[in-house]
Parts: structure tokens; sequence; C-alpha cells
């Protein structure tokens, strides 16, 4: 979808979506025309079937009264007796008789009706035949090279294909197809076949008031094809080799449906739609083949009709994709005008807001983000200027700590001079804490100079309260090195000594360790004084807000805490613990690289004290 960066939306919209819309129509047509066919095929189909099923019940008529015809000679007990007697209860003479009378019987039957060539009996238990007449006896001896003979011999009854006529000998007679049935004795022996056969013009007259311009074929029980006209029968040769090809088509297809439907099939490269009747009782059915073209001849004309119509679709798809498509870019090309002007710094701008959709969203999001960036960048002017008011103070202040300095200076040389030894400790360790909280301006030290800020501290607290409380401290030395968020650990000893130690008049006893763990460093300070609520401390503590921190006098717990937090995050801080006498504090901090903050401390320590 690279494409999709490099082009305009609109264009691209318009472009993508016709095609979009011209291959839907595309695949509508081809639905519809297949559609079209599929169903115009079937609708003649059921009209051909239904009249094919008509004609193939007369068929099977005209097939049932030849049975019935070859039946009453099959019983004739007359018949039976002279085929039973034959040349062994028979003189010659006998045989000459009982040959005439079969011929008489065959005769006057074959000549009761007009669809009749000849009626002839086979067998082979008489001795004497006569073929003057085409009504008679035959040798069966004479029938067995006949191409059909395997397929009689094998069966009671049926229909043998059509063919030229191969009995008359006297070279009348047109094409036929023959009935056969086995004549049995009165004790279930064969005795031959009688077989009638038809004209076969008689026989497929049934089939002539069915379309010309369709062609009709017969289909026997071994799915042979035989036309209405000979001359396209499977059995004759001479055809052209257009429609022997067609009937090698249509007897495929024939083989393959067992029984009543429609099927299109490709013959010679023209297709035709085949219909077949359901097989009757003797297996015989009719097919007939329609030329494909014929069947569709009206779908090019609506197929055309469609074109039209989706021609016309598609160009209003296009125009109301094009006033659609705009109603998407041109708020999107006003939006990036008003994104110009803010980047040059006008934050005046205007967007509708009337949209329900996410255009009116994105408007309404951009107008927020704007005016909170107009807020933010007032904000950042009003802090650069409070900035450069603070360091203006910081300037100025810095003037005090240095008279604050020569003034304790002064006093503990005083002090010295008139041998007033703890006015000159606690002056100078006044000067110590004062030193060391001011930290030079910088809001980071280092774990040495804030225990020796908290060492000034408890040493300036034992002067006020005379030595009451001891202080004891174990801190690895690995640890002196790291850096932290300065004053953490003075304002928990002030708790201790004004709160833990009230009821005592601040005797008791603090301790402080310190150790690591993995990339954490923890404080743990305690006392033995009257001891918090340690779940009401760390639920204050949690839910303390920065300006519960700033009414603490600044440096307070509260304060301590969110200092942390804000330097190493969320899950370092201060937290209260159990403990079975008196308060116990855990300060937990990042454990940080060394850096130069010892190093400098030392040298800014040493500079003091040079100055005292």
């Amino acid at each position: 979808m690279k494409w999709f960066k490099r082009y305009k939306l609109q264009p691209t919209l318009v472009i993508v979506s016709s095609l979009v819309i011209l291959l839907l129509l595309a695949v509508q047509a081809v639905i519809v025309y297949y559609s079209t066919s599929q169903l115009m095929s079937a609708k003649i189909s059921d009209a051909s079937l239904s009249q094919l099923e008509q004609t193939n019940e007369s068929l099977t008529q005209q097939m049932q009264s030849i049975r019935s015809l070859a039946l009453s000679i099959v019983i004739n007990q007359n018949v039976i007796r002279i085929l039973e007697d034959g040349r062994w209860g028979a003189d010659i003479y006998q045989q000459i008789r009982s040959n005439e009378s079969i011929t008489d019987l065959l005769s006057n039957t074959a000549y009761s009706r007009s669809d009749i060539s000849e009626i002839i009996i086979i067998t082979d238990r008489m001795s004497i035949y006569n073929y003057s007449n085409p009504n008679g006896i035959y040798e069966q001896e004479r029938m067995k090279d006949k191409p059909y003979w395997d397929y009689m011999s094998s069966r009671t009854e049926g229909f043998l294909p059509p063919r030229a006529n191969d009995i008359r000998i006297d070279g009348a007679g047109a094409h036929i197809i023959t009935y056969f049935h086995k004549i049995f004795s009165t004790d279930g022996k064969a005795l031959g076949y009688v077989n009638i056969n038809l004209q076969f013009d008689h026989f497929s007259s049934a089939l002539t008031n069915l379309p010309q311009q369709n062609q009709t074929y017969i289909v026997d029980d071994q799915n042979g094809i035989h036309g209405v006209n000979l001359q396209n029968s499977t059995d004759n040769m001479n055809g052209t080799e257009a429609q022997i090809e067609q009937q090698g088509g249509l007897q495929g297809a024939a083989s393959a449906a067992s029984g009543q439907g429609y099927t299109v099939i490709n013959i010679g490269g023209q297709k035709y739609l085949s219909m077949f009747t359901h097989p009757n009782e003797y297996g015989w059915r009719i097919a007939q083949l329609k030329p494909y073209d014929e069947v569709v001849a009206g779908i090019p004309q609506i197929m055309n009709r469609v074109m039209i119509a989706s021609i016309l679709c598609l160009s209003l798809g296009i125009v109301i994709l094009i006033f659609f498509s705009r109603s998407i870019t041109n708020p999107l090309k006003r939006l990036i005008q008003q994104m110009n002007k803010v980047g040059k710094g006008n934050f005046d701008i205007t967007l509708d807001t009337d949209y329900m959709n996410e255009i009116g969203e994105l408007n309404q999001r951009f107008m927020i983000m704007s005016s909170k960036i107009k807020d933010l960048m007032h904000s950042i002017e009003e802090e650069q200027r409070q900035l450069r008011e603070t360091e203006l103070k910081a300037l100025q202040s810095q003037i005090n700590p240095h008279f604050l300095y020569n003034t304790l200076d002064a006093i503990n040389w005083m002090a010295i001079k008139i041998r007033a030894d703890d006015i000159s400790r606690m002056t100078s360790a006044l000067g110590d804490f004062f030193r060391l909280s001011l930290n030079k301006g910088r809001s980071q030290t280092t774990i040495k100079l804030e225990l020796e800020h908290l060492r000034a501290y408890i040493h300036l607290m034992s002067f006020r309260y005379s030595y009451r409380f001891t202080y004891d401290e174990e801190v690895d030395e690995e640890l002196l090195s790291a850096e932290t968020v300065k004053i953490i650990l003075q304002p928990l000893v002030e708790n201790s000594l004004v709160h833990g130690f009230s009821a005592t008049k601040g005797a008791g006893a603090l301790n402080l360790r310190a150790w690591r763990e993995g990339e954490d460093i923890v404080f743990v300070l305690t006392d033995d004084g009257i001891g918090v609520n340690v779940e009401q401390m760390n639920a204050n503590l949690k839910n303390a807000a920065v300006q519960d921190a700033e009414q603490t006098g600044g440096y307070g717990v509260v304060n301590v805490n969110q200092r942390i937090k804000m330097h190493d995050g969320s899950a370092y801080g201060l937290t209260y613990l159990h403990t079975e006498r008196g308060t116990a504090v855990e300060v937990r901090i990042r454990a940080a690289r060394p850096s130069n903050h010892t190093a400098s401390g030392e040298v800014i320590q040493h500079v003091e004290h040079a100055d005292r």
C-alpha cells in the first residue's frame, strides 16, 4: 500500500472506488450471464422434456402392443406342438404341412398390421425350412453369424436396434427394428425364437411431431444412438463426419445420464443442450440435441441492456464519489491550513464543529490540543519569568549565608576566647548544619554529606535536650559515595525528638541503619518513643498532595516522601514499619552511580573550617 502514501486522497478515493465498482459490475455481468443461461436452459429443457416424455410414452405403448402380438404366437399351442415334434416326431410330408401352417399363421398376423415387415420363427428343430415366404420358419444355424445373435441368445425377450433388413432375400423392405421372444415347450424347454420385424419408419413415426429444428434420437438399452432418419444412426457408417461426431458426443452423455435430465455437451467445438427422457421398461428412451446458441439467443440483448445500465451506474457512482470525497478532503484541507497557522504561532483558529463523525472529533481534538499548547506556552513564559526572578533573588541571597557564616565564626572565636566551650561547639555545629543544608544551592548530595548534616543536627539537639537521648549509626562505607536527595534523614530524627520523645522530655534512643538491596539503598530509623499508628501514617503518605507537604513547613515527612518519589520514581519513598516498641520508618532510594559530589563536599568542608 506504499502507492497510497504517494498520491492525494481525493483522486485516490475516486479511482480506487471506481475500479471496485467496475469490478463488481463485471462480476455481476458474468453472474447474470451464466445465471440467465442456466435459467433459460432449465426452462427450455423442462418444456422439451415434458413433450419428449409424452412421445416416449407413445413409443412405449407401441412396443407393448408388439410384445402382446408376439406373446399370442409364443403361447400358440399349435406352434408349440409343431416345434416339439420337429424332425423327430413327423415325417417330411408332415413337416411340409406344419411349415405351411405356421407360415399362414405368421403371414396373417403380419398382414394384420401395416407397421410389420415380417414375422419369423428361428429354430433348429426342423429339417425342412421354407424361405420363399418372408413369414416362416428360419434355420437357427443361419442366424448365428448375425451381429445381434449373442445379445438375443442371452435373453428371453427384447428389442434389437434398428438395422437394414437382413431377413428378406428378395431385397424388399426398409430398415427394421426387431422384437424377439423365446418360445418354450410345455415342460419349459427352449424351442426357438419368434422375431417380429417392424418397419422403422412406422415405429419412429411418433417422433415426427417433435420440433424439426432439434435433432431427435432413439437411445436403446445399450446406449446406442439412432436417428429418426437412419442416415443419422450409429449403425450406419455412411453418415457425415459431423453426424458421426455428434452421435459419439451424445452417446457419451447418454452413458453418463442414467435417468431423465439435461446437460450441456461440446461436440466438434460446438455446444449443444442434450436432453434425455426416463428409460422405459425396455431400457429405451428418447434423446434430443438443441444447439446451445439457440438456447441463449436472447441473452446478448439482455447483456447489452445490462452493460448500458452498468455504464450509467458507474458514471453516476463516479459523480457521487467525487462529491463524497470532497466532503472528506475539504475539511481535512481546512484542518491543514489551521495547523499551518498554529505552526507559525497563530493560535486564533476556527474549525467546523457541526460534524458528528470522525472529522468533527478530529477538529475538536485539534482545537483542544491547540488550546492546551497555547496555555502551555503561556505557562512556560510565566515560569521563565519566575525563574529569572528566582535566579535574581538567589543571587541576592548568596550574600546572607556568607554573612551568617562570618557572624557564627566570630561568635565561635569569642566563645573560645572566654573559654565558653559549649557555646563554641554549638556555634560550630550550627554553622556546619547551615552549610550542609544549603549545599551551594544543589538539590542533590551524597550519603556521606547527608550523614554529616544529620550529625550536625543531632549535635545541636544534644545541647538542647542536655544529652538525654543517644544516637547509634550503622552504615556501610560503600554507600557513602552514592547520591541522594538532600535533607531526607533530619526531618525524621526531628519527628522522633519532638513527638516520639515528648513524654520523656527528649530521653530515648535513636538508631540508623543503612544497607544496599540490589539496585536500592535502604535506611531504617528506629526510636523507642511512644510510637505511631502505622496504617494511618502510611495512608497519609499515600494520599498526601504537594500542598500538604508545603503546609508541613517545607522539609516535613510528607515533603521528604514526595521529593524522593519525584527523583527516583513511585516505587521509592517512606514506609512506616510495625515494631514492638517506638517507631520504625524505612527510607528507600535508588542507588545512583557515585559522583564527584563527595570530593567537592570534602573540599568545601575543609575550606569552611579553614575560614573559621
